[in-house]
């Protein structure tokens, strides 16, 4: 059943792409493919003297924090067959788990949120819950073309994901202008159910 849902969501791979993209989870994509993708658009913008800024971020406690309704919320509306999804419910449904400390392991306790991380499903069902905040993000850019008053020297806002871990990066004539463009993204995360961790920013220009 696993390598059938792999089959299935591998189809359906195509919904899962939004502008920035998810490269983690994701049939034919891979780091390789994010690193070229960042760095192709960073020389783009030296060819064009425009330097540029990223604010890197990673999901808070990603894997542990996965809300089970969510997810399969995310996969019916997704078109993932009925069946597979009541197969995910299934694998997710009353797991337990025991913290062990100095080869000393405690009682075992029921786990209400989460997806195993050592599961090879389990990077699959994370891109699918992280997508609606893909598709967040993109809505917001959407909102945000043609403002009056916005500075048009700047490249498009860019997002690009490898399964938990985020990076957003801009372009411009100057990094002041950049700063402004990448304000934290956390309260843009609430509705799509996640939290974020420590947020990294940096400047790459000629």
């Amino acid at each position: 059943m696993m390598s059938c849902l792999h089959t299935v969501i591998v189809a359906n791979t195509n919904k899962l792409q939004h502008p920035g993209g998810q490269f983690g989870g994701v049939s034919n994509k891979s780091t390789t493919d994010a690193i070229l993708t960042f760095t192709h658009d960073i020389e783009a913008a030296w060819n064009n003297n425009k330097v540029t800024s990223a604010l890197t971020f990673d999901i808070k406690g990603y894997f542990d924090y996965v809300n089970h309704d969510r997810l399969l919320h995310e996969m019916r509306r997704k078109g993932i067959p009925l069946q597979y999804v009541r197969w995910t419910a299934s694998f997710l449904e009353e797991r337990e788990a025991a913290v062990c400390i100095d080869g000393t392991r405690g009682e075992m306790k029921p786990v209400e949120n989460g997806i195993p991380q050592g599961s090879p499903t389990s990077p699959i069902l994370a891109a699918f819950y992280s997508s609606f905040l893909l598709e967040l993000f993109e809505e917001q850019q959407k909102q945000h073309q043609g403002i009056p008053g916005e500075d048009t020297t700047c490249t498009p806002v860019m997002l690009i994901m490898y399964v938990d871990d985020g990076k957003l990066y801009v372009s411009s004539e100057s990094l002041e202008t950049n700063a402004p463009q990448l304000p934290p993204p956390s309260p843009g995360c609430t509705p799509a159910g996640v939290l974020l961790g420590t947020l990294r920013r940096s400047s790459e220009g000629t």
